[in-house]
């Protein structure tokens, strides 16, 4: 087999998931004297960031490097996404961005995302916001996802208000919110305990032309629940709601 036909194999098993599998056709071609080209290396890495094992990302972006295969954006993206999916600290993730930086190579909004992520999931709002503006003087576009990672990290707070200015601060830069960054507002109001407040932005997210998914009305109910007293009216309205859209 030659370059062509491993870099083939091990993209296919990286999509299908199968890290194990792409990594034993890397050591493979290796063997082979088959040197390993920047593509097959950042399908491993690609594939060890979906599987959330940012170690081994880390390990084969530098295993790449130490073969003198020089990674490119994509590889670089890979690694920081891995940080961000297996809820590393963001400042793992914002490591590998200066990494990349030095590197010369400069980071694209992908890049941006998964730190930004990062920080979400590290209920870290502040420090997102932060990336958000570093990204801004880069003069690099921020995408849907970009405010989506925004709003989620407000929405995990319970910061039902800062979560709702980056949706709107997304309306106003022409893009448009997708289900679950309407659900993540409703998920803010059910983490401070809000059935008032999630009812409402069930109503807004409506009339927005955006339709609540079960994850959306799981939330209000929840915000039913934990409230004091429990409000059992809104949630079995709320339930209603989801039977009459089909949703059980």
């Amino acid at each position: 087999p030659d370059c062509r036909s491993f870099n083939n194999a091990i993209d296919a098993c990286a999509k299908a998931g199968d890290v194990d599998q792409a990594v034993q056709l890397l050591h493979e071609a290796t063997s082979a004297r088959v040197e390993g080209t920047v593509v097959a290396y950042t399908s491993v890495i690609n594939a060890c960031a979906k599987a959330e094992r940012p170690q081994q990302a880390e390990f084969w972006l530098q295993e790449m490097e130490a073969r003198g295969v020089v990674p490119n954006l994509a590889s670089y993206v890979s690694v920081i996404d891995a940080c961000a999916r297996a809820g590393r600290p963001p400042e793992e993730a914002e490591g590998w961005l200066r990494k990349m930086e030095l590197a010369r190579i400069t980071p694209n909004a992908a890049a941006y995302n998964a730190v930004i992520n990062a920080c979400a999931k590290a209920f870290e709002s502040a420090k997102a916001a932060q990336v958000f503006e570093r990204m801004l003087v880069a003069a690099v576009a921020p995408t849907t996802t970009t405010y989506g990672s925004l709003t989620d990290a407000c929405a995990r707070k319970g910061d039902a208000e800062g979560a709702i200015a980056w949706l709107r601060q997304m309306q106003e830069a022409s893009l448009h919110p997708r289900v679950e960054n309407y659900t993540s507002v409703v998920g803010a109001y059910a983490t401070r305990r809000d059935p008032e407040g999630a009812a409402e932005w069930l109503d807004t997210m409506e009339l927005e032309r955006a339709l609540p998914n079960i994850v959306t009305f799981t939330n209000a109910i929840q915000a039913c629940a934990r409230a004091r007293p429990a409000r059992r009216d809104l949630a079995e309205r709320h339930l209603r709601r989801m039977v009459a859209g089909g949703m059980q």
